[in-house]
């Protein structure tokens, strides 16, 4: 028996981006059956379908009326929102899913202390790094600090201090603070159950690629930054000054201030500071010109990180004087996260 193609109907103005939608679609197993060209027309041709159920693939530059849609198809048209042209046939995959499965997350209240969430534009650049000495410094401040390990497929913190069954239960590390490894929505609820016993969160969720899509995901690699857009007190973002593009940086960067989402957006650089102080200071103000937006920068020790790598520890216990230590130290001061 013939197992009959989805029918798909494009509604975008690029036309670039129109013919990489259609040729995927095709490619997953869609029959692209109209490209619209105007909402008039679009609207004509839906009422020439006779009830056929159709998907309409749309961009925002596309002006849809929803209601005149859904009138002209009788309840059988849906609308899936491009907000950004995919950049191959299983990202784009990954969007038509997240749309299709309707996912609906049920939010608990939880106790007011801050939430930081680490994540990145790239990968290898120091995200858990980073979240692992904030962790170490806060909880040298005093401060009952969780920290929780967000990677789906890489965890970080686990094989790094040489300590196991953190999927499975909260458990206090040598350095201070209390860990914890989860990434779906039942592994956070465990730890949202004991938060109340902690005075900050932090919260190392890695690489997240096009926010605008992990937002509305339903990948479980979507669901920390789903959780992190709902509950963070601020979202961090890392990246290298040498190693990842800054115009895709500040494209990251703009798309989380377009999600409009609640949490503080800030940025670290991991800056190589195999510099003068001149050429530095022209460096920076090169690359904040760049971002359109000011970041901290922090510099690289990678001697400083090797021997806490080998010690399975922090800065704070294996390179006290490291000057990656002593600047992650001050942006903790700065930040006077405690006082949220």
């Amino acid at each position: 028996m013939d197992n009959p193609r989805k029918l798909a109907i494009t509604a975008i103005c690029d036309v670039q981006g129109e013919s990489f939608i259609a040729a995927s679609l095709e490619r997953q197993g869609w029959q692209v059956i109209y490209r619209a060209l105007s909402e008039r027309e679009l609207i004509t041709f839906l009422n020439s379908l006779g009830g056929q159920e159709v998907t309409i693939f749309s961009t925002e530059d596309f002006s849809i009326d929803r209601a005149s849609i859904t009138s002209a198809q009788k309840s059988l048209t849906r609308v899936i929102d491009i907000r950004e042209v995919p950049r191959n046939d299983h990202n784009f995959s990954e969007i038509i899913r997240g749309a299709s499965e309707n996912v609906e997350h049920s939010w608990a209240t939880l106790p007011k202390i801050p939430i930081l969430t680490f994540t990145s534009f790239g990968r290898s650049v120091g995200t858990s790094t980073i979240a692992l000495n904030v962790a170490a410094e806060l909880s040298g401040r005093g401060s009952k600090v969780l920290l929780i390990d967000a990677h789906v497929r890489n965890p970080f913190l686990s094989p790094y201090l040489r300590t196991f069954g953190v999927n499975r239960e909260l458990i206090r590390s040598p350095c201070g603070f209390t860990f914890f490894e989860a990434h779906s929505a039942e592994s956070f609820e465990v730890f949202e159950k004991e938060m109340a016993h902690y005075e900050i969160l932090i919260i190392d969720i890695g690489q997240v690629w096009q926010p605008a899509h992990a937002i509305s995901g339903a990948r479980l690699e979507d669901y920390p930054f789903i959780w992190a857009a709902h509950y963070a007190t601020e979202i961090i973002s890392i990246s290298s000054a040498e190693g990842h593009s800054l115009t895709e940086v500040r494209r990251s960067l703009a798309e989380f201030e377009r999600l409009a989402i609640k949490p503080k957006i800030s940025h670290l650089i991991n800056f190589n500071q195999e510099t003068s102080p001149r050429e530095r200071a022209s460096r920076v103000a090169g690359i904040e010109r760049e971002l359109k937006y000011r970041p901290t920068f922090l510099p690289r020790d990678d001697r400083a990180l090797l021997r806490a790598k080998a010690a399975y520890s922090t800065l704070a216990q294996s390179a006290p004087k490291s000057a990656l230590r002593s600047e992650i130290a001050q942006y903790c001061r700065d930040s006077n996260w405690w006082l949220a």
